[in-house]
């Protein structure tokens, strides 16, 4: 099936993936910048099986905002989204960036036939991969996937993730 890289950044997975498997690769960021750099990429060494989708993906259809992370660590650097991390609310007190983003979940892409037939997903979303695992509800039941997602064992809420996975039948692993 296919693969999902969900914050793809500059395609550091998605390009490998591509050229070993002969399905498709969806290399999923909300930065035009690095979604400009993986098709550049593709072009130069011939991959023609990644699907860039250039969006930011939560639980729901909403607006996001660039914040910092704990440690006051500006992630929205100059007004760009190379590698940011994000927030639901305009209100939240943890807000200091620049940039607002409409955002999808990983249901409605797939609704809207944007992706299908995903086998794996992939996710380094920087504190929110239980929204986006919360949205992906539809083709967690339809397929099954493998998911591997990065959790920050201090700051995320990594309990309520691996609960909501191993109440579908998921196996949860840690690897440190």
């Amino acid at each position: 099936g296919n693969i999902i890289d969900l914050g793809a950044w500059i395609g550091d997975n998605s390009i490998p993936w591509a050229k070993q498997i002969k399905h498709t690769v969806y290399a999923i960021d909300p930065s035009p910048e690095n979604i400009t750099y993986i098709n550049s990429m593709c072009e130069l060494n011939n991959i023609t099986n990644i699907k860039t989708i250039q969006t930011a993906v939560t639980n729901n259809n909403t607006t996001l905002y660039t914040t910092v992370d704990d440690e006051n660590e500006l992630y929205d650097t100059e007004g760009d989204l190379h590698h940011c991390s994000f927030v639901n609310s305009s209100s939240s007190k943890d807000i200091t960036g620049s940039i607002s983003v409409e955002a999808v979940s990983l249901d409605y892409l797939f609704d809207t036939n944007e992706i299908e037939n995903i086998s794996f997903i992939h996710l380094d979303v920087e504190g929110l991969e239980a929204k986006v695992i919360e949205g992906s509800t539809k083709i967690i039941n339809t397929f099954h996937p493998i998911i591997a997602f990065e959790q920050h064992l201090t700051i995320d809420n990594y309990l309520n993730l691996s609960l909501f996975l191993y109440k579908r039948g998921y196996n949860i692993y840690l690897i440190n």
